[in-house]
């Protein structure tokens, strides 16, 4: 079949645009092929897709067609090459599924026989012709798309080609071909068949599509080499013996050689008698397998052969074996007690215990049957690794093989070494090859042999032998290889060494001699090649050394240096695998190591490591990719299954589907009969299976190592389903193809999917990896949708004790996630069904219309529109969407029928009045923007901690952001606000920071401007030290600036000045000053760039000056100032002018005054006494070459030491002169080839302006500064010299900048074009802030000059004399110009006092023990209490400690995590299950490591909590981290721990790992987690910083005065705060802050300070009372602040705390923290500061959340039953005794019983005329029974255990339950008095009269009635409700008195303890309305 090329043809583009444009495509859309040779389809915007549907989707999305537009349905989806099934065919042809297609996938079917196909092909031969002809018809007419196997398909069909294509498969079923014949047909077959390949060849390069060579001697293929087979003629069932010699891992056939002149009949077969044969195709075989003794009972040991065969079926255990000597044949038992291992014919006791004699000539015939299967095994070893190596030359170019000379750098340092050696072999892997060398004549020794890449310039290869000894003859290489050329390829040649016999002829053992072998075995012989195998390396074949380093293979046990494996191995991967202990990887060279994509073993290259691909999916311990060759190339082209990662060749499929074609037709055709056993059995001749050992499954050959499944079924003449690349399907995310076995699709899903029918694949198919990613995605999408986290875990017993009793499948998105992760979902369709049954859940077991309930109907309809709309388009409605639909219109209509019942009267109205409901009108004001206080601009964590931590916590200060109280050391306090913070969270730059700078710090919510106190308005205007941390105005700076600069910024306090040494400020460093340079102050260039120099600049010193100088004299002549210090002439001047006398100029000085450079030009001679900077030049020279100062010469030592340190460079650098010089030459001749190129270079700059914006303007403005210097200087025509090295420096840095510009300019190369690029690159450094270039430093030149003095003789003689004389008359340092070490005093004497961090009051109080302040915070997980030493190094062992303490390690500060827990950092760092996220300091997952440390013991102690566990596989130790350290744990950078007996699995080992790592750590809130931490939070306190709130107190209920519109102020709040002392300066202290119910309603704010009890604070604001505690403590620390002094160090006072967070009342009590809002907005009763009592009271205004309208009405009804019950209230207390007054008063006068009587009627004659018309069967009888047992039990249990009688809120008194009561279960029996009808009328009408005002009476029967008014029990105070939860029942029940009724009350639902027990009355419409007051949601205020 010819194949397609790579693009498409101008005719099938436009055929393919014209059917697009036909289908409706708009304009701008194009095709072309992709690389599987498939349609692809791009859009104008470069969106791609597949198909012409796909298409016109995405124009309707991009808005190329209107939204409306309808697409057509698209026609079958065709993803695969196999054709659908055809249902309307009358005969299925077998191996054959559906209709034909066009170009039919020929199968070999393996699992028939060869007669039986072929008779199968003479039935369907029309069919076929039928096929072809068509087919060939209509190629011109169709576009055509070469799927996945090559098989080509109609891409797209119109309606009449369809149309034509069914009446044309019609017409083929009948017959009707002729019409369809073509002349050509036996042509175009031609073309799409092939004869076969000749398994002899296929082993040659390019003979096959093989590129290397597989072989594994232990495979199940190459086990069966060697071993005798027997195969069996099918006509006649004579069966013929014979070899198999070779397997061929191209066709996957074995060569088989037959024994003598006897072969089949059907086979074909060589000189040598020998055929190759597909084993799977054969019928009947029999296969030896391995040589044993075999003992029958009653014989003696006799060696045997196992033979295995594909008709015999054994039982399980049982073997079949053949006898040497004999022809018996005998089945035996799989045993040692049957079968021993033959092993030469060795005896081992066993065998030896029988007497009987064993047959000599039988033993003979073993051993030589074992010595020729050796052999032949031996011959294919040999075979095979000469096709390796012709294989690997073939691909190693022309090196391999042959003896080269090259060059090594790396050898004989520094000159290198020309060697000579013989290039072993390739690897593709490192693009090298092996070389052995020579000995070397230079050095006259040997080299090791290495890896080389012979292919670089650097080594000057050149072949010495070019005559290749390879030559082809015949078509085939021939090439005389010696056994040596072989070694490094051979795999499976064992040399046999039989044993001699060591039994005489009578059976006694005699003495065994064994065969020596020779000395020197000959050249060729199998014990040369076993001599060179044990004493030569595999890799470069050299005789190993006595000091050679080997390593030696694990499988097949050889042995190399550790440069010649491949890749080589470094000594530490040899000294890590030399460690490994227990469980570690051994060595295994890459011969041997298994390739992942076609499970075989790659003896040419080896299988190597590569890279993981993103979509492959692989297992969990999997985290290596080993790669033959082939799949290497494979790989490449993303030619693998990401599923199974076996990869696929669809070209040589295609190949072997013609092969296969050819065979078909070519085959003669046989006609035989199945024999009898295959009639009576057609199973037994259905497949031919693998022969394996007993052990295994039956019928399948032990699968290697990582495979899946079977590696025969990816073979493409495989009969097997869903593993070739006929049967694939393409990934519709990453493109990639995948097995459809490996999918999990059957044959018909396959089927259905292509035909684009089947519901999820047909719109969207993805692989392993792309499934679990989408299936996260949704669910991520799913959890963002979950605003109530409602779905996010587990319902625990806790939320929800009976949830599990109602439902049955449970499920969240945790668990889902979790599968997810774990691949468990096939398709994201079981996603949804998850999903679906995970609402369900919710809505089952909630009530419709409640909270839950809503939120899971929302939630649904969101996932559906926001998720599965998206990204989870193609998952259809799952098998639970029905039932949600039927919940959703159950609770409409329940709904609907509920607001049918509601009806407007006036008696709802009077019923509102009674329940409260419309006492007041509340109107809910909305939810502020933001909180009226300031927020703050740091972020914070809030820690929930428990009461006991709060109290004792209250008294250590803890971090603002991390909330940790550890690591105190490194803590800074805010001056202002006085809040903690670590200097790490806070980012302050402690080491740099001062003492000073340190106690004055300000927190970034209270920075201000230190010069004026204040906080700018715009916060732009606001600049931050990068040394002090403090903040100033840019307007208020000197100079003042306008904007912030880049870069560095000091302030002038921080200035360290290495020039002035700060000595020329007359008045010290002010608060306005600043510098860019923290080593240059303002005056010697700290501000270069930003302040104009050369007009303010003194040009003496060079130092600018400031405005306010009062020592400048200004030159009368060029007008510059200079410093009266640096000129004498200056000072004189000045003091002339001072003192305004007129004088002498020898005297009083000049009467103007002239520049030193003035006076230069004038003439004026110099003052002789002054040395200025221009002399020093010489006496650094002299310094330079004496080495001391001479005597008699004086000079400043500081500048003499610069100008020292600078010549001594500028002298090391002219050591490297040449290369400078050699830079500036080769900038020349990059110019002349800019002429020649461009005309001109400056063309060359003009481009670079244009086009190369990625390099810096710096590097082209020297490139333009060059061409001019080189214009100048005439570089071109003179060369270039340069006396002086800085001239020569500054033009080679242009120069290097030109080559850079004009290399990227001409598209080259740098490194390749430039000579000297390592200096170019030196050169090319970008100027500093004040525009001069820095060089990086040159080493001194080493020179082979003897006169040079080498670093050692140096060292020892030279630098012990010289450096005290230096350093005594040069370097020496004035001790009066250091600082000293401890200077940390202010300017007015008083010290900077540092703040102490505040722990425990052991420093306040003098207390005994009892009573001492400790830490009781606990770790979660080591259960240790406190912070410990977080940042300190473990202590080192004392040696005179005992060896048998462990080392307990530090475990860092504790971390709040939540609900009470704190952890220690090193325990949660450690923790197997945590993770930090990328940005840092985000601990994920903690409270995962919590739950499972709760239920892990720690092997070291023994106590819970262990979670860090040893990730050795299969290992099970957990510890708490501190127990690991002490038990010899070791642990990995990557956090991992190894345990003591694993600890050499790793050398990646941290030696430190207990240093906690100063910086954040904040424990990641989980969503799980939020609303327990609310419901918890309720027992928890709360800390934020300094602040702990230890109560909320109550809302109060019963006065307004305790809230305002801002703030809620409950009385019983109670908090404390860390703060500055009022009594001692800088000390931190406690303060308690309460809320108290004060005098009449308004509250009282108290501060009370710790350290001065006596003197607290109470006042009627928080504000107020803030204000006097601020006041006294500015007094306290008045002296701790500079009071305006601009020179001052200490922090500037500040003005005003309005507006700033933290500094006010309500935030200092803590009430006006957001997070203590929020908790107080949730609150119980918050209701109350809405619905006000009286109406000029405020409402409070919420911020986060605010109560629902129902609860507000629910309050105010409590509120009306409150005053109610106290209008109800009597002094007996008795209900009998209130008489009618009290009924009246609450709205019951009219509540009688005869209606209820009425009612009741009815119900007792309906039960009562049914009883009587019933017989007594046995049901009822049953029935009571029943009910007479749950009477019995009621009555069992006191009726005051279960009920009790209460003031209700619906009337009067009503009953309630004690006890939880299921439903349908007996409450109460109504008891009383049995009346009948009569007396009842009467004993009503004297209730009425006497004022009873109710009276209780329930009819029984219709003759009797219980008056339970006088005489009763609890069961009357049973309220009416209109939404009951008990329903009445007369009931039937045998008691001792008989058979006898009663009035029994029955649980309607679930009623929960203290719940009250309602019923409905029913009462009928009688003479006007009875008020109900129940309440209930669809109350209407009557109960009739």
């Amino acid at each position: 079949m010819p194949g397609r090329g790579t693009e498409l043809t101008p005719e099938e583009k436009a055929a393919a645009l014209a059917e697009g444009k036909a289908r409706g495509l708009p304009p701008g859309w194009d095709v072309t092929l992709d690389k599987r040779k498939r349609r692809k389809w791009i859009s104008p915007s470069g969106r791609s897709c597949d198909s012409i549907p796909k298409a016109l989707t995405m124009s309707v999305e991009m808005g190329l067609l209107p939204a409306d537009t309808v697409i057509a349905h698209p026609p079958p989806k065709r993803k695969r090459g196999r054709p659908p099934k055809e249902t309307n065919k009358k005969k299925k042809t077998p191996g054959k599924r559906g209709r034909p297609p066009k170009n039919p996938k020929p199968i070999l079917d393996l699992t028939k026989s060869i007669d039986e196909q072929q008779q199968e092909e003479e039935e369907e031969e029309n069919y076929y012709f039928y096929h072809r002809n068509n087919k060939r018809k209509k190629h011109n007419k169709k576009a055509k798309l070469v799927g996945p196997a090559g098989v080509e398909s109609a891409a797209q069909h119109s309606e009449d080609e369809e149309d034509e294509h069914i009446h044309a498969a019609a017409a083929a079923a009948v017959g009707d071909d002729e019409d369809h014949y073509d002349d050509d047909s036996n042509e175009d077959e031609e073309e799409e068949m092939e004869p076969p390949i000749d398994p002899e060849t296929t082993l040659q390069p390019t003979k096959s599509h093989l590129m290397t060579v597989h072989w594994n001697p232990q495979s199940a293929e190459g086990t069966k080499i060697g071993w005798r087979i027997r195969l069996s003629e099918d006509k006649t069932g004579e069966w013929f013996d014979g070899r198999i010699v070779r397997y061929d891992p191209c066709t996957h056939k074995h060569k088989v050689v037959f024994l003598g002149n006897k072969t089949r009949p059907a086979d074909k077969v060589d000189k040598d008698n020998a055929t190759w044969i597909h084993l799977r195709m054969e019928d009947g075989v029999q296969v030896a397998t391995r040589l044993v003794w075999a003992h029958v009972k009653g014989y003696a040991w006799w060696p045997a052969m196992v033979m295995e065969s594909d008709f015999h079926n054994l039982r399980q255990g049982y073997t079949s074996v053949e006898f040497f000597g004999s022809a018996e044949v005998a089945t035996l038992r799989a045993g040692p007690e049957s079968l021993r291992s033959f092993e030469h014919g060795k005896v081992d006791p066993i065998i030896a215990k029988n007497k009987k004699k064993r047959n000599a000539a039988a033993v003979t015939l073993a051993q030589e049957e074992e010595a020729t299967i050796r052999k032949v095994q031996n011959d294919a070893a040999k075979y095979y690794a000469r096709q390796a190596y012709f294989m690997n030359k073939h691909y190693g170019g022309r090196f391999v093989g042959r003896r080269i000379q090259l060059f090594r750098s790396d050898v004989n340092y520094p000159y290198g070494d020309t060697i000579t050696g013989r290039v072993l072999r390739f690897s593709p892997a490192t693009k090298k090859w092996l070389v052995a060398y020579d000995m070397s004549d230079k050095v006259r020794k040997k080299y090791e042999a290495s890896w080389v890449n012979l292919q670089s310039k650097e080594h000057k290869v050149r072949v010495l032998d070019n005559n290749s000894n390879t030559k082809l003859v015949k078509g085939q290489q021939q090439q005389e290889l010696t056994d040596l050329d072989l070694i490094p390829f051979l795999l499976g040649w064992k040399n046999y060494k039989p044993e001699e016999d060591n039994e005489d002829e009578n059976g006694n053992e005699q003495v065994r001699i064994d065969t020596k072998k020779p000395a020197d075995p000959k050249e060729g012989t199998d014990d040369y090649l076993e001599q060179a195998l044990e004493q030569r390396c595999h890799g470069c074949v050299e005789y190993w050394k006595k000091d050679d380093v080997k390593v030696t293979c694990n499988i097949c046990e050889g042995s190399f240096h550790l440069g010649c494996t491949d890749p080589p191995l470094t000594p530490d991967a040899h000294q890590k695998l030399l460690r490994g202990g227990a469980g570690a990887d051994p060595f295994v060279c890459s011969r041997c190591i298994p390739c992942k994509g076609c499970y075989q073993k790659d003896i040419t290259f080896g299988s190597h490591l590569y890279p993981l691909p993103a979509t492959l999916s692989v297992d969990e311990e999997e985290d290596k990719l080993y790669l033959c060759y082939m799949c290497t190339k494979a790989y490449d082209k993303e030619q693998f299954c990401p599923n199974c990662a076996h990869s696929w060749d669809d070209e040589h499929f295609q190949h072997v589907q013609r092969q296969i074609r050819w065979q078909q037709v070519h085959r003669p055709k046989k006609r035989g009969r199945k024999r009898k056993r295959e009639l009576e059995d057609p199973t037994l001749s259905a497949d031919w299976h693998p022969f394996t050992a007993p052990a295994t499954v039956a019928h399948e050959d032990p699968l290697p190592p990582g495979a899946k499944v079977n590696p025969t079924w990816y073979h493409a003449e495989t009969a097997q389903w869903g593993y070739t690349e006929v049967d694939m399907l393409t990934c519709d995310n990453c493109k990639l193809w995948v097995h459809a076995g490996c999918a999990g699709l059957d044959e018909d899903e396959y089927d259905i999917t292509s035909n684009g029918d089947h519901e999820i694949y047909s719109k969207e198919f993805l692989c392993r990896v792309c499934c679990r990613q989408r299936c996260l995605d949704i669910i991520q999408g799913l959890q963002r949708e979950d605003s109530m986290f409602l779905f996010a875990e587990p319902v625990s017993e806790k939320v929800a004790p009976n949830y599990l009793d109602v439902i049955k499948q449970p499920m969240d998105l945790q668990t889902m996630f979790v599968r997810a992760q774990g691949e468990s979902y096939k398709n994201y369709a079981w996603v949804r069904e998850m999903f679906e049954l995970m609402v369900l859940n919710a809505l089952t077991f909630n009530r419709p219309h409640t909270a839950f309930w809503k939120e899971a109907k929302r939630f649904h309809k969101a996932c559906l529109d926001n998720v599965f709309k998206t990204i989870g388009r193609a998952a259809p409605p799952g098998p639970y969407a029905k039932r949600i639909q039927e919940n959703f219109d159950s609770a409409k209509e329940a709904k609907k029928l509920e607001e049918n019942r509601v009806q407007e009267d006036k008696s709802t109205e009077k019923k509102d009045l009674v329940a409260g409901a419309k006492v007041a009108t509340v109107n809910l004001p909305s939810l502020r923007e933001k909180p009226v206080d300031v927020g703050s601009c740091v972020q914070y964590v809030e820690a929930k901690i428990k009461p006991t931590d709060a109290y004792f916590g209250s008294w250590m200060d803890a971090c603002y952001t991390c909330g940790s109280s550890g690591a105190a050391d490194t803590m800074l306090f805010c001056v202002d606000c006085g809040e903690a913070f670590h200097s790490f969270c806070a980012n302050a730059p402690i080491h740099s920071m001062e003492l000073s700078s340190a106690a004055g710090w300000r927190c970034p919510n209270c920075k201000i401007c230190e010069i004026s106190g204040e906080t700018p308005e715009d916060e732009q205007k606001m600049l931050f030290c990068e040394m002090c941390d403090r903040g100033f105005s840019l307007d208020l700076l000197d100079p003042p600036l306008r904007f912030a600069p880049p870069g560095l910024w000091v302030c002038g306090q921080c200035v360290d000045c290495h020039k002035c040494q700060n000595t020329l400020e007359p008045h010290g460093a002010s608060l306005k000053h600043w510098s860019r340079d923290p080593n240059l102050c303002y005056r010697c260039g700290g501000c270069d760039g930003l302040v104009d120099r050369k007009t303010r600049k003194c040009p003496v010193c060079c130092t600018v000056w400031r405005d306010d100088d009062d020592d400048l004299a200004q030159c009368a002549g060029c007008e510059v100032k200079v410093h009266a210090r640096c000129d004498a002439r200056a000072g004189a001047y000045l003091k002339r002018k001072e003192s305004n006398a007129v004088a002498s100029k020898k005297e009083s000085g000049p009467a103007e005054y002239n520049c030193p450079s003035c006076c230069k030009k004038q003439g004026i001679k110099k003052d002789t006494g002054i040395v200025t900077r221009g002399h020093m030049y010489d006496h650094v020279s002299k310094v330079v070459q004496q080495g001391v100062l001479l005597p008699g010469e004086e000079m400043a030592e500081e500048e003499l030491k610069e100008k020292l340190i600078e010549q001594i460079d500028w002298k090391t650098r002219n050591l490297w002169r040449d290369e400078y010089r050699r830079v500036v030459l080769e900038g020349v001749r990059f110019l002349t080839m800019a002429r020649e190129q461009f005309g001109d270079p400056r063309y060359v700059m003009d481009r670079f302006w244009q086009e190369c914006d990625d390099l810096p303007s710096w590097m082209g403005q020297r490139a333009t500064r060059f061409i001019h210097v080189a214009k100048k200087l005439k570089l071109d025509t003179l060369g270039f010299s340069a006396r002086r090295i800085e001239h020569c420096v500054m033009i080679s840095k242009l120069a290097a900048s030109w080559l850079k510009v004009a290399c990227r300019v001409m598209g080259l190369k740098t490194k390749r074009n430039v000579k000297g690029y390592d200096r170019v690159v030196k050169l090319l450094k970008a100027p500093n802030k004040c525009g001069t270039t820095d060089l990086a430093y040159d080493s001194i030149r080493c020179e082979r000059n003897r006169n040079i003095i080498n670093k050692d003789e140096w060292l020892e003689r030279f630098e012990p004399k010289l450096k005290p004389i230096v350093q005594t008359h040069i370097l020496k340092e004035s001790s009066d110009g250091k600082k000293g070490a401890g200077a940390a005093v202010a300017d007015g004497g008083q010290p900077y006092t540092l703040a102490n961090p505040l722990c425990g009051w052991n420093d306040y109080i003098d207390t005994d023990d009892d009573h001492r302040w400790n830490d009781p915070r606990e770790c979660c997980l080591c259960h240790l209490c406190g912070d410990d030493d977080a940042g300190f190094l473990d202590a080192a062992p004392d040696e005179h400690s005992s060896s048998t303490m462990p080392a307990v390690p530090h475990v860092g500060r504790l971390l709040p995590m939540g609900d009470g827990y704190w952890v220690h950092a090193s325990c949660a760092l450690w923790s197997s299950e945590t993770w930090e996220s990328s940005s840092g300091g985000l601990l994920n997952a903690m409270e995962k490591a919590r739950s499972r440390g709760a239920q892990l013991k720690c092997f070291g102690c023994g106590r819970p909590g262990a979670t860090v566990g040893c990730v050795k596989g299969n290992c099970s130790f957990n510890y708490h981290f501190p127990c690991a350290v002490a038990c010899g744990a070791v642990f990995t950078s990557s956090k991992e721990m190894y345990c003591a007996a694993h600890r050499d699995s790793t050398d990646d080992i941290v030696p430190n790992p207990s240093i906690e790592l100063m910086k954040t750590l904040i424990i990641a809130p989980e969503k799980s987690k939020a609303e327990q931490s609310e419901s918890a939070g309720v027992n928890l306190c709360s800390r934020v910083g300094a602040l702990v709130v230890h109560s909320l107190g109550e809302i109060e209920q019963e006065c307004d005065g305790f809230h305002n519109a801002d703030y809620i102020t409950p009385p019983g709040y109670v908090a404390t705060r860390i703060y500055w002392s009022t009594v001692h300066p800088r000390r931190r202290t406690v303060y308690v802050m309460t809320i108290d119910m004060g005098t009449g309603t308004k509250p009282t704010f108290t501060i009370t300070p710790a350290d001065n009890p006596t003197a607290s604070i109470k006042a009627s604001s928080s504000q107020h009372a803030y204000n006097v505690l601020m006041k006294r403590v500015d007094k306290a620390n008045e002296s701790h602040f500079s009071q305006g002094d601009l020179f001052s160090k200490l922090p500037t006072k500040r003005q005003s705390r309005k507006g700033i967070f933290g500094l006010n009342g309500p935030q200092f009590f803590g009430y006006g923290m957001s997070h203590v809002r929020k908790a107080l907005e949730s609150s119980p009763g918050v209701e109350a500061v809405v619905a006000t009592l009286n109406e000029g009271s405020p409402q409070y205004q919420f911020c986060f959340t605010q109560p629902s309208v129902e609860s507000i009405v629910e309050l105010q009804r409590k509120r009306a039953a409150l005053a109610a019950e106290k209008k109800l209230e009597n002094s007996s207390g008795c209900a009998r005794t209130e008489g009618m007054t009290a009924v009246a008063r609450s709205g019951g006068s009219d509540r009688i019983t005869r209606a209820l009587v009425r009612k009741a009627d009815a119900d007792a004659i309906g039960s009562e005329v049914a009883g009587g018309k019933k017989q007594d069967t046995e049901k009822a009888k049953a029935d009571r029974s029943r009910m007479a047992l749950k009477y019995r039990q009621m009555k069992a249990v006191p009726i005051e255990q279960r009920l009790v009688a209460k003031r209700s809120h619906i009337h009067g008194w009503g009953l309630f339950t004690k006890v939880d009561v299921p439903k349908n279960s007996m409450i109460v029996e109504y008891m009383g008095e049995i009346i009948r009808q009569s007396v009842a009328d009467k004993r009503e009408k004297q209730y009425e009269i006497s004022g009873e005002g109710s009276c209780y009476m329930f009819r029984l029967d219709m003759q009797r009635i219980v008056d339970a008014t006088m005489i009763g029990c609890m069961a009357r105070f049973m309220n009416h409700c209109c939404r009951p939860n008990a329903y009445a029942k007369v009931i039937t029940v045998d008691t001792d008195l008989g058979v006898e009724k009663k009035i029994m009350v029955f649980a309607l639902q679930e009623i929960k303890a203290g719940e009250e027990i309602t019923y409905d009355y029913k009462f009928p419409v009688e003479d006007g309305s009875l008020k109900c007051t129940c309440g209930a949601p669809n109350c209407i205020g009557r109960m009739n």
